[in-house]
């Protein structure tokens, strides 16, 4: 197994351990057998490969004429809290854009960018908090990491061979191998070895080296989006405790709507991890209001009080997004199944009804002063030309 010399901007590093996840900034602890006073930019070298990253002064220090440094990928800085920001465009707002922002606001490199998409919505709301969290939005369930050259990525790693990589033990149960060093392996490094039932994928890797000896722990994985071990362990808990209720709005789509006025639904965004509904109760907001729906419009539904057995439609989209899919009518004040009275407009013809005898006294020229009946026997067509501001209706 031959030697890979280990420097950190030039000088020798007596203890080395490389943390390298497949998602996010790897980072690594840095023993030196002097006393220096290094800080902001280093370089890290193993061999042939150089790692581009930042020391973290917290938790970097000398004593007794040795130095121990934590160095991050990149400028360390996904860490960092960011102000929150709004994007609006009409014609969708652009990921890269949001990435392009927020990279130089915390002072980070981007490197290759495979979105899964290229637009959010016509708006995006970036909340104040960690930067990294705006990243996971943008990279929309793609892996993104810090590569060893200091820029971040989104997409899937280029795969390699690790033939020049000696398997020294693997455990099929926690998918852990132990291999030992004679070239640089990279995320995404492929195992072969005839002991092995299949071939393995490096998915998370710590790197020690102390000494002459150089190893890598490695646990290996087909998904190539999969998060670090500890992560993925804290983000199952989190959501275990958190399962139980449904809280937030789901957007879903109508298919079609019953006589009681309930509605068959259908998810817009099934990795929401919510079903397809059927007869689902509406609940417009306003008192005695019941609309008949365009099949196609696209409609919120909450599940109130996050209760996974009361959901209620609770509002519509916005234009844009459900096609115009106006209503086919709206009643007011009547009750669901029944239908109200129809609602004249300006505009409108109308039949013009007067009382069927009205008493009428007047002078003429030919029979002087008279009095009399007039009788009415049909109405007459009418056009209406003013009303009420507080209400108004679309024309059919």
């Amino acid at each position: 197994m031959k030697h890979l010399p280990i420097t950190l901007n030039g000088k020798q590093v007596i203890k080395l351990e490389l943390h390298v996840p497949n998602q996010g900034v790897w980072f690594a602890y840095c023993d030196l057998a002097e006393q220096l006073d290094l800080s902001g930019k280093v370089t890290i070298g193993i061999g042939d490969t150089s790692l581009s990253g930042t020391i973290d002064a917290s938790y970097s220090g000398a004593f007794s004429q040795q130095s121990k440094y934590l160095v991050v990928g990149g400028a360390n800085s996904w860490g960092r809290i960011v102000k929150s920001r709004s994007y609006h465009n009409d014609a969708q707002v652009s990921v890269r854009t949001v990435l392009s922002d927020l990279a130089t606001e915390v002072g980070e490199l981007l490197g290759n960018l495979d979105l899964p998409n290229s637009k959010f919505a016509i708006d995006y709301i970036r909340k104040a908090g960690y930067a990294s969290k705006v990243l996971e939005d943008c990279a929309q369930g793609a892996a993104w990491w810090v590569d060893f050259d200091g820029t971040t990525n989104i997409g899937t790693r280029k795969t390699s061979s690790a033939d020049s990589f000696t398997l020294l033990n693997y455990d099929p149960i926690t998918k852990e191998a132990t291999i030992g060093l004679t070239d640089f392996p990279f995320i995404g490094s492929t195992i072969t070895d005839p002991r092995l039932d299949a071939p393995i994928t490096i998915r998370e890797m710590i790197i020690t080296a102390d000494g002459e000896n150089l190893l890598a722990k490695c646990w290996c994985d087909d998904n190539t989006t999969t998060k670090s071990r500890l992560a993925a362990t804290i983000q199952n808990i989190v959501t275990r405790c958190s399962d139980q209720k449904l809280w937030g709005k789901y957007r879903y789509r109508v298919l079609s709507q019953s006589t009681d006025g309930r509605l068959s639904l259908q998810a817009v965004n099934k990795s929401a991890g919510i079903p397809d509904a059927i007869l689902v109760p509406v609940v417009s907001g306003v008192a005695g209001v019941h609309t008949e729906w365009t099949p196609g419009a696209i409609v919120v539904v909450d599940f109130l009080e996050g209760s996974a057995d009361l959901p209620r439609v609770t509002g519509t989209s916005e234009y844009d997004q459900s096609g115009c899919f106006l209503p086919k009518s709206m009643d007011i004040c009547v009750g669901p199944g029944k239908t109200g009275k129809p609602i004249a407009g300006i505009g409108d013809t109308v039949d013009v009804f007067f009382p069927p005898e009205i008493p009428i006294a007047g002078t003429s020229v030919v029979l002087g002063a008279f009095t009399g009946v007039l009788t009415i026997v049909t109405s007459a067509p009418g056009i209406i030309t003013s009303g009420s501001d507080l209400a108004k209706v679309g024309s059919s």
